[in-house]
């Protein structure tokens, strides 16, 4: 037997000596040694004749990889394409086309070659998914305003210390507007740590009075509130109803008034008159008369306040 050194075909009549492919000269053929590395040769027209003996294969199934010939038509989408297809005229193009990357999890079957990629559970099991947790609902603190503990720091550091020996006396009050709040489906905290129970829509403004003395500084304890109303033109009302039992002291020597309307209700005018008392020194101060305007939320709009203090005036307990 011999074989073309060109083409690698071979000739069973050792008379043969010239290539009848390429006319090259034609060396016996011996079994070289295997080598994994070599490339092997071979040409399109001994590829063509050795596929024409062969009987025609049955087309490939949809799910397998393939290279279609130049100028075929592209692979229909779900096959993956293992090589660029030759650019036209037969050289191969350069730099190669990127290769698709296989289906995220499992290949579809009879994808020579697919290495099949984990799923996206463990032990085979689908991972349940979890279930979203509740929002919380909002609830607002009157005592943590920010605008209302951002001036209370404000007049500590404004205040002028007492001389040795010198009482403090009530001489004036400060109000601060804290911030008003829309809530939906919430709940607030009372100046004195106190919750209702339950969620609602309403809209809410902390306004916080602020006893100074004689130097200008908060007095911390000693002093009681007590607070006068008319709402939509009716008669005043004290609170607390009792005047025997005043507003306790606030929290670091401020009172908070919540003004608070909910959903549903109607527009309030209110007319009010504060009054801070100071036993001791038989002093009071009064805040007034305020003007407040109170606009429930209604459907998507959000409820508000106007707030007008009135002046301030200071005298003496009956």
């Amino acid at each position: 037997m011999k074989r073309c050194p060109t083409c690698q075909r071979t000739y069973a009549d050792d008379s043969q000596k010239f290539c009848a492919n390429d006319g090259t000269p034609l060396v016996a053929d011996e079994a070289p040694a295997f080598d994994p590395e070599a490339t092997v040769m071979s040409s399109s027209k001994a590829i063509i004749e050795d596929a024409s003996s062969q009987s025609a294969a049955p087309p490939l199934p949809p799910t397998q990889y393939f290279t279609p010939d130049a100028g075929s038509a592209q692979p229909e989408p779900g096959i993956h394409q293992s090589t660029p297809p030759p650019a036209q005229g037969g050289a191969p193009s350069w730099p190669p086309a990127q290769q698709q990357q296989p289906p995220p999890y499992y290949p579809q079957a009879g994808m020579p070659g697919a290495q099949p990629q984990p799923p996206p559970w463990q032990g085979g099991q689908p991972q349940q998914q979890q279930p979203q947790q509740p929002q919380q609902p909002q609830v607002v603190d009157v005592r943590k305003d920010k605008k209302i503990l951002e001036q209370v720091e404000q007049i500590k550091k404004k205040g002028k210390p007492l001389q040795p020996g010198q009482t403090p006396t009530l001489t004036s009050v400060a109000v601060v507007l804290g911030e008003t709040t829309n809530v939906t489906n919430g709940n607030f905290i009372s100046p004195y740590g106190q919750s209702p129970s339950g969620g609602y829509d309403f809209t809410i403004q902390p306004v916080a009075y602020v006893p100074l003395d004689q130097g200008g500084n908060i007095i911390s304890g000693g002093i009681y509130l007590q607070e006068e109303i008319a709402v939509n033109g009716g008669p005043k009302q004290q609170l607390p109803p009792d005047s025997s039992l005043p507003a306790p002291p606030g929290l670091g020597g401020v009172f908070i008034d919540m003004q608070l309307i909910a959903r549903g209700m109607s527009v309030l005018n209110v007319k009010q008159d504060v009054y801070l008392a100071q036993p001791s020194t038989n002093t009071k101060v009064m805040v007034g008369t305020n003007t407040i305007v109170q606009t429930p939320p209604q459907g998507k709009t959000p409820g508000s306040f106007s707030i007008t203090i009135g002046p301030t005036t200071r005298g003496t307990i009956r």
